[in-house]
């Protein structure tokens, strides 16, 4: 069972629990223009309000997302390149996978390294 943290761009956030979680099938979802809502579980979001979804892991975070709204989204990644994150915030569409976390590129202020 995996866990998966939602939150929206109002900073409401919610956990719901998945038997298999697979991240790319959100991320196709969200990116496709003619769709505007997204089911995580029993709940549907309007796909412009949800500022990202996050696998809970338990490895320990390495890179730190830090939102507009000045909340810090904890990210686990293989490794951190600052210039492939630029690349990607500048190439991708609207939602982007970071680790084990989606997020609304939109809503990000700063992308980090925890040293």
């Amino acid at each position: 069972m995996n866990n998966l943290e939602v939150m929206l761009n109002n900073t409401s956030k919610y956990e719901i629990a998945e038997e298999n979680t697979d991240l790319s099938i959100y991320l196709e979802k969200l990116n496709l223009d003619k769709n505007i809502a997204l089911a995580i579980g029993e709940i549907v979001n309007n796909k412009m309000t949800i500022q990202h979804i996050r696998l809970i892991s338990e490895t320990q975070p390495n890179v730190k997302v830090i939102t507009q709204n000045g909340y810090e989204i904890l990210v686990v990644m293989e490794s951190y390149n600052s210039k492939e994150i630029e690349k990607v915030l500048n190439n991708q569409p609207t939602f982007i996978l970071l680790g084990n976390v989606i997020v609304n590129k939109n809503t990000i202020q700063t992308v980090e390294p925890i040293i």
